[in-house]
């Protein structure tokens, strides 16, 4: 069977086929396992998972994980730059709960929509376009734009939701449950490469978009999980 060449969205020098070895797959069932394990210590009305936050772990993580390996094929991939992607990501995410405690009403379905325009275009944007940008300062403001922005707008999103969350502790195990199955999910690009984890990223915002109380799509009903006006 002849070797398939790697490429930017397939970059595995060490496949010789796009497929997710079988040590993988039993390491991600016992990971899962694992993840989901703890919820049977719980009493049974406790035993329940908050589907939004859920799907905001999983998409947050797989977010993550695209941001890093396109900013490594940008600049490289070393610790220094490792250690300045993980820094800008910090930054966004603080940022955005700055930017959450400054509104009295952020809209959860906007920062949504703007989020997915975000997504589509890092999906549409080739990581090699960058590299024609010549000034090196100009090159990394645009790719934290183009590849880092979701993260600023997903810190908002969970950060507009969990300030006023009655149930805390079932809001932050769920949204770690979801990390976990994020994941499991990263492996997925063995076999369909990276683009394919920011649809998948994208799949899951739209399922915190569905799973989200209705009162929340409509701007004239108030928001419950949102800042009240002061």
């Amino acid at each position: 069977m002849e070797a398939l060449l790697p490429e930017d969205d397939w970059p595995y020098l060490y496949l010789k086929k796009r497929t997710i070895p079988d040590h993988y797959r039993a390491f991600l069932l016992v990971i899962i396992a694992l993840g989901f394990l703890p919820l049977l210590f719980l009493p049974r009305g406790e035993r329940r998972v908050r589907l939004p936050y859920f799907f905001l772990g999983a998409a947050f993580f797989l977010l993550e994980t695209s941001n890093v390996v396109a900013l490594s094929l940008l600049f490289g991939s070393t610790w220094a730059v490792n250690v300045t992607v993980f820094t800008g990501i910090l930054l966004l995410v603080l940022l955005g709960n700055l930017v959450v405690a400054r509104l009295a009403q952020p809209r959860v379905v906007v920062l949504l929509g703007v989020l997915a325009l975000n997504l589509a275009l890092a999906a549409a944007t080739p990581t090699s376009a960058l590299l024609s940008v010549a000034w090196a300062p100009a090159r990394i403001v645009l790719a934290v734009l183009v590849f880092l922005g979701p993260v600023f707008f997903a810190a908002m999103i969970f950060a507009t939701l969990i300030k006023d969350e009655p149930r805390l502790y079932q809001a932050y195990g769920s949204n770690i449950l979801g990390a976990v199955v994020g994941g499991a999910c990263e492996y997925l690009s063995l076999l369909l490469g990276f683009k394919f984890l920011l649809a998948l990223t994208l799949a899951f915002y739209l399922l915190v978009y569905l799973t989200l109380p209705g009162y929340l799509r409509q701007g004239d009903r108030p928001n419950p999980l949102a800042p009240t006006k002061r």
